[in-house]
Formats: structure tokens, C-alpha cells, sequence
């Protein structure tokens, strides 16, 4: 959620009162002056900073995925005043083993100009904004080392929590499983290897 935030604000007591709702919060202390610290419990890492909070899973289920969502509306209730500039949600997807239709997308028509020049390609980007009505997603298909990885940045324009809290509320499940489908019509990926 990027916004103005107060990340003096962010202690594991008023995180367990106010967001993750349970006794035991893990705290990871920065070693380095300046990084943000980060609060675990109920599989989600929160990480604070002035210009936004991130809210991580460590499984991506849809309980959890669930749980995150929570947790994000729990905040943003109890900070209701908190400048907002926008809201989304991040996943990422690898394809280890990716079949030669999917490889095809890469088949760049400067390829052969770059190799005369001398380069080898080592990474290729696609970059892709895709809407639906109702948001948007920012999409990057790239291929390293062989394997295919599939980043979405779903987000949704808002001007206040309330309306960022609103927009969230079913949201966090439903853009996994836009992404998921997504990838699996356009491009016949396989699933089984997903990073949030």
C-alpha cells in the first residue's frame, strides 16, 4: 500500500492488537541503520516504511491469502487518515520447464541483428498494461536462464483508505486466481511452481 506512512508507529504490541490480532509476533531487527523492520505472524511478513507498507506471505494458499487481506483492511481501518496514493497486489509465477509454444514469445525479430553486432541475448522482458473493467494490471513475461518467470502488479486507483479498504475486501484471492487464469489461457503455463 503505498501512501505516507509513520513506521515508528509499527511495534509488534500495537501490530498485535490492531492487525494480526494474536499474541506472539516474530520481529526481524534491521542490522543495517536506515532498513525497515519486519513483524511475522499468521504466515504474513508486514514490512513498513515512509512510503508504503508490504504485506508478504510466506504460503500461497488462498487461507493465507485470505489472512493478508485481513490484515491490510485492519490497517488501514486503524490508520484511516493515512495519506493513500494506491493499493495492489504482486505475484509472481515460474515456469522451470516452459514448452516451445511459450518460448515463441521471445522469438524477437532483432535477435540476429544483435548476434551480427557481436551481443548474445542473456534475458528478454515483455512488458504488458492490461485492463478489465474494474482495474488494471501491469504485466512482465521475461525469460532468464531458460526458465519463463510471469510477474502481475494488479492495483486499483484510490484516494483514501476507506475506498482502498473497500477495494481490498474479496480482492487478494480473486487477483490470484485472475493471474492464474490469465497465464493459463494466453500462454498454457503450468502452475505448479508459484512465488507471491
Amino acid at each position: 500500500m503505498v501512501g505516507a506512512w509513520n513506521p515508528r508507529i509499527f511495534t509488534a504490541d500495537w501490530l498485535s492488537n490492531n492487525v494480526f490480532r494474536v499474541a506472539n509476533v516474530g520481529v526481524e531487527v534491521p542490522t543495517n541503520p536506515g532498513f525497515p523492520y519486519r513483524f511475522t505472524a499468521n504466515n504474513v511478513q508486514i514490512v513498513p516504511s515512509a512510503s508504503r507498507v508490504v504485506f508478504t506471505p510466506s504460503l500461497f494458499d488462498d487461507a493465507t491469502l485470505n489472512e493478508m487481506e485481513r490484515q491490510a483492511i485492519a490497517l488501514l481501518e486503524a490508520l484511516p487518515h493515512t495519506p493513500l496514493a494506491g493499493v495492489g497486489t504482486n505475484f509472481g509465477f515460474i515456469e522451470p520447464e516452459p514448452n516451445p509454444d511459450l518460448l515463441h514469445h521471445f522469438d524477437l525479430s532483432d535477435t540476429g541483428e544483435i548476434a551480427v553486432a557481436g551481443y548474445a541475448v542473456t534475458a528478454t522482458v515483455i512488458n504488458r498494461t492490461l485492463s478489465w473493467d474494474g482495474g488494471s494490471m501491469n504485466f512482465t513475461l521475461s525469460l532468464q536462464n531458460n526458465r519463463v518467470l510471469a510477474d502481475f502488479n494488479l492495483h486499483r486507483a484510490v484516494a483514501n483508505c476507506t475506498q482502498a479498504a473497500a477495494s481490498l475486501l474479496g480482492s487478494i484471492v480473486q487477483d490470484a486466481n485472475r493471474a492464474r487464469t490469465f497465464l493459463q489461457q494466453a500462454y498454457a503455463f503450468n502452475l505448479t511452481a508459484e512465488v507471491a
